[in-house]
C-alpha cells in the first residue's frame, strides 16, 4: 500500500491547525514557491502544496485524511508521525509499560493493579473482561499482532495475530465475548475472531468492498449459546448495490450474521437498516455504528441535516 503524503507536513501545520492556521501557511508557501518567484520547481512544489491545501481546508476530506493516516500506517516504519498533545516517554522505542497506576485504576480509592511489559510495538487498542481470579486484557497494535494477558495469573500472555492473508493494518477495536471465550478485532479491511482462550484464529472477513471509512463506522457482537454454537453479528456499511446510487453504501446498514464453523464465506440474508429521508440530505454518510451486544438495537451517527 502507499504511503500517502504528509500534507501537514507539506504545509507545515501541526495536526490540530484551526483554518485561520492553514490559510496564512498556504499564503505563505504560495509566495514562496510561486513559478514565476521559483522558477519551474516551484510549479511542481505548488501542485503538492494546492493538493494539501484542498483537503485540510474542507473538513469532510480533512476528515477522511486523517481516518486513513490513522488506520493504516505503522508509525515505526517511516510512515507518518501524528504529534501527540501529551507525549508518553518509554525507555525505548519498543519497550511499552502498562502500569497499573495509569490504565487499572484511578485516582480515588481504587488501588495499583499489576503491571505488564511487552514489546509487542506500538499499541492501538485495548479491551478489558473480568475472567476467574482476575481479568483478560486484550492487546493489538499497529501491525496487526496483539496478545491477550491474564492478569493477577501466572500463566504467560497469549499472542495472536490477524489473517495475514489479508493487507496487514492496524487492530483499531477489539471486542469480547460476554462469556469471554471468543474476541473480535478490526480496523478498516478486514475483522477477524480468535479463540480468546488460546488465540487461534477462527475467521477472517475482508472489508475492502464495504467502503468502511473508519473503524467506528462498523460494530460487531460475539454470540455464544448455550449448546456450543457461536455467531458473529455484524453492522456493516451496506454491499455496493448495481441498481441503485453508489452512494447508498455509506448510507445504510445491513446486518448480518456468520456462524463460526460454517464455510468462511457463507452469511445470513442482510436485515438492511435504511435512514430516513435519504433522499432530502447531501453529501453525508453514517459515520458511527454501534450494535447492542443482544444485537436487537443499531444506533447509527451521521452529520447533522
Amino acid at each position: 500500500m502507499d504511503t500517502p503524503d504528509n500534507f501537514y507536513a507539506i504545509l507545515g501545520v501541526p495536526i490540530d491547525a484551526d483554518s485561520e492556521t492553514l490559510k496564512h501557511a498556504y499564503r505563505q508557501l504560495a509566495r514562496r514557491y510561486h513559478p514565476d518567484v521559483a522558477g519551474q520547481g516551484g510549479a511542481v512544489q505548488m501542485k503538492r502544496i494546492n493538493r494539501a491545501y484542498d483537503v485540510l481546508s474542507d473538513p469532510e476530506k480533512r476528515l477522511n485524511y486523517d481516518t486513513i493516516i490513522g488506520g493504516v500506517i505503522d508509525f515505526r516504519k517511516g510512515g507518518l508521525t501524528r504529534p501527540r498533545s501529551r507525549p508518553h516517554k518509554f525507555d525505548t522505542v519498543d519497550d511499552i509499560e502498562f502500569s497499573g497506576l495509569s490504565i487499572f485504576s484511578t485516582k480515588g480509592p481504587f488501588k495499583a493493579g499489576p503491571a505488564l511489559h511487552t514489546k509487542l510495538g506500538v499499541i492501538s487498542s485495548l479491551s478489558s473482561i473480568p475472567a476467574q481470579g482476575g481479568f483478560c486484557v486484550a492487546i493489538g497494535t499497529l501491525d496487526g499482532k496483539g496478545m491477550l494477558w491474564h492478569a493477577e495469573n501466572t500463566v504467560a500472555p497469549t499472542h495472536f495475530t490477524a489473517d495475514p492473508a489479508l493487507t496487514v493494518e492496524s487492530l483499531r477495536a477489539l471486542r469480547f465475548s460476554t462469556q469471554g471465550n471468543l474476541l473480535a478485532g478490526w480496523g478498516r479491511l478486514g475483522l477477524h475472531i480468535w479463540d480468546a482462550r488460546d488465540g487461534h484464529l477462527l475467521w477472517s472477513y475482508p472489508l475492502v468492498e464495504r467502503a468502511v471509512s473508519a473503524y467506528y463506522s462498523l460494530d460487531t457482537s460475539l454470540l455464544e449459546a448455550p449448546a456450543g454454537q457461536q455467531e458473529v453479528m455484524m453492522a456493516l456499511p451496506l454491499l455496493p448495490d448495481a441498481n441503485g446510487p453508489r452512494a447508498l453504501g455509506v448510507r445504510a446498514t445491513d446486518v448480518v450474521k456468520h456462524t463460526l464453523g460454517a464455510p468462511p464465506g457463507l452469511l445470513s440474508a442482510p436485515l438492511i437498516c435504511a435512514e430516513e429521508e435519504v433522499e432530502k440530505r447531501q453529501f453525508w454518510a453514517i459515520r458511527l455504528r454501534v450494535l447492542a451486544q443482544d444485537t436487537r438495537t443499531l444506533l447509527t451517527r451521521s452529520p447533522p441535516r
